[in-house]
């Protein structure tokens, strides 16, 4: 998988790749230039071909605006993996398009959420009952109750209501926030009021999810710190993780022991759950891990990397750049979590800094965001794309 967001052209491979995949998004463009006065009907099933051959994860959609215009969007239907894809054709495409476009579908109203659910499932699920819970990683569980739910196993349900929550927070928020959405079976409304009959039934109707949602959101940013992590990472503290027999899910199998200013952050990354920086700073940081291959035996190589935490340290803080909040160490490879306040910036002083520390050739900031799962910045061009793990569909 090709990086988008943070390519270079140190790899001859992956350039060629890089290369290929901007004359087909080209080709894309041109081809949506000469159609594009026309109605979508005649050329929208052409143009979805030619997004699949970007790739087959990427998806086209025609939206229209309230005041009757039309905009497009090119999604990343195979994962949030593929998002720098997709905002790399969005890009590429602004200035010929003459469209609005975009990367991810804004949040609808509730009246039209429901027309699209009962248009492609079939579904009218205007007295949906809900609740919101907030789970591991600081994400959000949804259920939605109907009579037309058969139970937990119904797979149509779950399939409409996962979409309806979807596009009432738009896809950002969605990727972004929420882990699942699950349904349960609910008696059929009924025009009687019956005294006690509600008492069991979900505490939201359709009406309030949105704002429910919302309030769940800022309530886990506002618990957050109200300073950039840089500002108190000294004296900050630590928690130490201990990974005796790290699971398939784990994203680094080598692993032994990490510790870290932001337990609950790291948590969630090594498990592998939908991570989003977002979730775990309220102040725009962007997590990410700095990973070295080290030699040595286990003493030296501990050495090698509190050396190189609080050389980092001294790199990024005084620029108000980032700082360290994380350091492990594995079997392989020696690891350093970063939270980044402007990343361009710090990524070019830790090539600048890590240069003069010799640091291997095997040396990548690998990001931490599932958006940018397949993307990374080496430390040196002669530096070797990294094994990176699977990023598929959500969990």
């Amino acid at each position: 998988m090709s990086r988008f967001r943070f390519f270079e052209p140190f790899n001859d491979a992956e350039t060629c790749d890089y290369l290929q995949s901007g004359a087909r998004v080209d080709a894309l463009w041109k081809a949506f230039s000469q159609v594009r006065a026309q109605p979508e009907t005649h050329w929208l099933k052409d143009l979805r071909a030619l997004v699949h051959h970007i790739d087959p994860g990427l998806g086209l959609e025609v939206r229209y605006e309230p005041n009757g215009s039309r905009a497009l969007s090119v999604l990343p239907l195979g994962g949030a993996h593929l998002k720098p894809l997709a905002d790399w054709c969005v890009e590429r495409g602004s200035a010929r398009a003459l469209w609005p476009l975009d990367s991810g579908r804004p949040p609808l109203e509730l009246p039209a959420a429901l027309r699209l659910v009962l248009k492609d499932f079939k579904l009218d699920l205007g007295k949906t009952r809900a609740r919101v819970g907030v789970g591991r990683g600081h994400l959000l569980s949804v259920v939605l109750a109907s009579h037309l739910f058969t139970g937990p196993g119904d797979e149509l349900g779950q399939r409409a209501a996962s979409a309806l929550v979807q596009w009432l927070l738009g896809d950002l928020l969605f990727e972004r926030w929420v882990l699942d959405v699950s349904v349960v079976s609910a008696p059929k409304p009924s025009p009687l009021r019956v005294v006690g009959a509600n008492e069991a039934a979900l505490p939201l109707s359709l009406q309030e999810l949105p704002d429910a949602l919302e309030a769940a959101r800022l309530g886990i940013q506002a618990a957050l710190p109200a300073e950039p992590l840089h500002l108190f990472c000294e004296y900050a503290d630590w928690v130490l993780f201990e990974l005796d027999e790290p699971s398939d899910a784990c994203l680094f199998p080598d692993l032994l022991t990490h510790t870290t200013m932001c337990p609950e952050m790291l948590k969630c990354y090594l498990s592998g759950d939908p991570f989003a920086s977002e979730r775990f700073s309220s102040q725009g940081e962007r997590f990410c891990m700095l990973k070295l291959a080290l030699t040595g035996d286990l003493e030296q190589r501990t050495t090698e990397r509190q050396h190189l935490e609080e050389f980092l340290n001294r790199s990024l803080v005084p620029g108000q750049l980032g700082c360290v909040v994380g350091a492990g160490l594995g079997r392989d490879y020696a690891y350093l979590t970063l939270a980044l306040s402007d990343v361009d910036s710090a990524l070019q002083v830790l090539r600048r800094r890590l240069r003069e520390q010799q640091a291997p050739k095997s040396s990548w900031v690998l990001f931490m965001d599932s958006e940018w799962r397949n993307e990374w910045f080496g430390i040196w061009e002669q530096t070797p794309p990294p094994e990176l793990a699977d990023a598929g569909d959500r969990t």
